[in-house]
């Protein structure tokens, strides 16, 4: 049987994995959700699933993503988003030669940067450089 991010053993790991980042006990996070130790406890070993209005109340205390509570999804802030993109182009820029690229082919590399530079954690000028270096390689053959 295939697990999947969203299994019960996954949402208890990410709650334990931010309750220790918290610092919080089982005790005081049992509290802070209002449930008992013992649901609490079996939240986090994956044995039973906890609310909707539980996962909310443990998103919102805990200040972590609910996407990511449920579904184990890193969500990124709009704000990061625009940076993003705004050091994307600006990494492209400095270097493609003008015309290199068509604007559309030019816009694609740009997602697939962003998507790269989310998904690994990378930062943009290391995406571009791979990305590019992989056009490089083509022009070369």
């Amino acid at each position: 049987m295939k697990h999947t991010s969203t299994g019960l053993e996954f949402i208890g790991a990410r709650m334990r994995s931010a309750r220790e980042a918290s610092g919080y006990s089982q005790v005081k996070c049992a509290a802070l959700l209002d449930v008992s130790e013992r649901s609490y406890k079996s939240y986090e070993l994956g044995k039973r699933e906890p609310s909707l209005r539980t996962a909310v109340d443990f998103s919102e205390r805990l200040q972590v993503d609910l996407s990511w509570l449920i579904l184990g999804e890193e969500t990124v802030p709009t704000n990061n988003l625009i940076d993003l993109s705004e050091e994307i182009a600006a990494a492209l820029f400095e270097q493609v030669s003008a015309g290199a690229f068509t604007p559309k082919k030019f816009g694609r590399i740009a997602r697939y940067v962003l998507e790269q530079t989310i998904a690994k954690g990378t930062d943009p000028q290391t995406e571009v450089k791979e990305v590019l270096s992989i056009f490089q390689d083509e022009a070369e053959e």
